[in-house]
């Protein structure tokens, strides 16, 4: 009897598990690596002054999309990074959108500046929650930039998840 307890138990421990690793984890997560340094945003974030913004023109069937946020790595350097989208097409999931001199912008504390002259990348949203209070979308960036001193900037890995998004009222 005590073996069909022991398995029993040892059963209902491993589905526990097994459910645990499947639940959604709601943080937020916004990184990148700039030239193989991993940047990585705080959970603040400053949402407040600098809100993600996604808005859905439905006369043209377009959307925009901003996303301004702080970073710093683990060397201490910090840098905001500015990503912005103006298209004519539909929003759309597992799709790229192309990033270009006019989508992203660097900026810069103390010894860290970016000032882009061209950019070359694109932009994927993987995912779009809407709830009740909130929208919260995933997605992944690359690109490349050339600053205004011609120094090439890579920027590889960029993730976001979890990000709470302001989507007007239409």
């Amino acid at each position: 009897m005590k073996r069909i307890v022991t398995v029993l138990f040892a059963a209902a421990c491993l589905l526990f598990l097994a459910a645990s690793c499947e639940k959604h984890d709601d943080a937020l997560r916004v990184e990148m690596r700039v030239d193989g340094e991993l940047y990585t945003c705080p959970a603040y974030s400053y949402d407040t002054y600098f809100p993600v913004r996604l808005v859905e023109d439905p006369e043209t069937g377009g959307f925009s999309f901003s996303m301004c946020r702080y970073l710093s790595s683990g060397s201490g350097e910090k840098a905001n990074i500015l990503i912005r989208l103006n298209e004519t097409e539909p929003f759309e999931l597992n799709r790229q959108y192309r990033l270009d001199g006019n989508s992203v912008e660097g900026g810069s504390y103390a010894q860290f500046d970016w000032t882009f002259d061209s950019v070359e990348g694109w932009l994927t949203f993987l995912g779009r929650w809407d709830e009740e209070d909130a929208s919260y979308l995933a997605g992944r960036f690359e690109f490349t930039a050339v600053d205004d001193k011609g120094k090439t900037v890579r920027v590889t890995g960029g993730v976001f998840e979890n990000l709470s998004v302001v989507v007007p009222a239409m």
